[in-house]
């Protein structure tokens, strides 16, 4: 079961047997000591998150970059920093402007452009805000 959480992060949990979870709790908290002795300044916690991410991603080294399918939905003027509306990812819902060119600009990103206009005229009001698709503005 995944939740979604603000500023761009998920809730993830899952039920497992207890042996297992031990397990694999155990094994997060060895690669996140082993980091911590390299020098690593982060909190343990965030240590036992990042392996935990290496571990369902792919193992070690994939420094938690997903090898998944992400949308982010952006406008075209926030894409390039000349405004900082928020964006969407699909699944979550708002991420900050920067989460989202951060993902944009990744070089395993793939692009795949949809450019829409700021001005749609069969949606004068948002059809989340209870517009109707027509060119005639609410009265």
């Amino acid at each position: 079961m995944r939740s979604t959480r603000p500023h761009g992060s998920s809730t993830l949990f899952a039920e497992l047997p207890s042996d297992r979870g031990q397990a694999l709790y155990a094994a997060c908290d060895r690669d996140a000591v082993a980091k911590k002795r390299q020098g690593d300044k982060r909190t343990m916690d965030q240590l036992r998150l990042d392996a935990l991410v290496e571990r369902c991603l792919g193992g070690h080294g994939c420094a938690g970059k997903p090898k998944a399918q992400i949308f982010v939905h952006i406008d075209l003027p926030t894409l390039p920093g000349l405004r900082d509306n928020p964006a969407d990812l699909a699944g979550c819902g708002d991420i900050s402007p920067d989460m989202a060119r951060t993902i944009a600009f990744a070089a395993d990103s793939v692009r795949n452009r949809i450019i829409d206009e700021p001005t749609d005229l069969d949606h004068t009001t948002a059809w989340k805000d209870g517009g109707r698709t027509d060119e005639t503005p609410p009265t």
